[in-house]
């Protein structure tokens, strides 16, 4: 459990990609821009055939908790 955080994970169980190996279009450089302006973290976690899974943390402000 993280306190001070709004967590969340996307998952899909479709074709999946091999990250090293496709370029970065402009829906992950969206997602990682987006999580970025609000302090927060994301990770992209997706393998051929196994689906792909995004994990996001986003900081929540002090005076909005």
């Amino acid at each position: 459990e993280e306190h001070g955080y709004l967590l969340f994970s996307i998952v899909d169980n479709g074709v999946g990609f091999n990250l090293k190996k496709t370029k970065k279009g402009i829906g992950i450089k969206n997602i990682r821009s987006r999580v970025e302006d609000l302090k927060g973290q994301v990770r992209f976690i997706s393998k051929p055939q196994y689906g792909t899974k995004i994990l996001v943390k986003i900081p929540i402000e002090n005076e909005l908790r």
